[in-house]
């Protein structure tokens, strides 16, 4: 299904998915690992980090018209959701924060991996440095959690 550009009823994006292919192809080095990203995928990509924004800010206080910087903020969360496999599961490619298992006789575990970086913290944040002013701006609050987080489940099967 197509994307439905703000300020539209029932909005689900800010941009296009070619507007998000010329953001990402001027804004970032990831553009070939966006490229190779299935056009259904991208619509998804696009649609959770619209979402994310829309969730941890109030629409109703958006300036008119919507600074260009939301679109490019929108489009380089969406290709570093892609590059750093935060939304597990988006993409047929998704490998790092994909669900691992360990089973040792009837004991079981299931490991959730977030994926690092080279960073001062090492952790992947939802939202790439690049796009934290824009978003601040509108009242986007950015949550700083655990640099070592790790979530492990025990059970047994």
């Amino acid at each position: 299904m197509p994307l439905i550009i703000h300020p539209a009823i029932g909005a689900d994006s800010f941009v296009s998915v070619a507007q998000a292919d010329l953001y990402i192809s001027l804004l970032t080095m990831n553009s070939a690992e966006w490229t190779a990203v299935a056009p259904d995928d991208k619509e998804r990509l696009l649609r959770i980090a619209y979402r994310d924004i829309i969730d941890h800010t109030d629409p109703t206080t958006y300036p008119t018209p919507l600074p260009v910087c939301v679109g490019e903020a929108q489009a380089l969360m969406a290709v570093h959701d892609s590059v750093n496999s935060l939304s597990s599961g988006v993409t047929a490619t998704t490998v790092s924060g994909a669900l691992k298992k360990q089973k040792v006789g009837p004991i079981e575990q299931q490991f959730y991996d977030t994926k690092t970086t080279g960073g001062s913290s090492g952790k992947v944040y939802r939202v790439p440095k690049s796009a934290w002013k824009c978003l601040q701006d509108l009242g986007y609050i950015l949550a700083v959690k655990s640099d070592k987080f790790q979530q492990t489940l025990l059970g047994r099967s």
